[in-house]
């Protein structure tokens, strides 16, 4: 087998190592995760006190 060949067969094999590692490393949010949020203002308009907001 040449060197040419070689060096791309070990990209080849980096990348594939790399997808399978990503999932791990990744912080994605997962379904049915709940996500705290600091809502400060909407529509120009500063929110003074805690409003409960449902996500259904």
């Amino acid at each position: 087998m040449d060197r040419y060949s070689k060096i791309i067969l070990t990209i080849i094999m980096f990348l594939l190592i790399a997808i399978l590692i990503k999932p791990k490393l990744s912080n994605e949010a997962k379904a049915g995760a709940a996500t705290d949020v600091n809502i400060v203002q909407v529509a120009g308009r500063y929110i003074s006190s805690k409003v409960p907001v449902s996500l259904d």
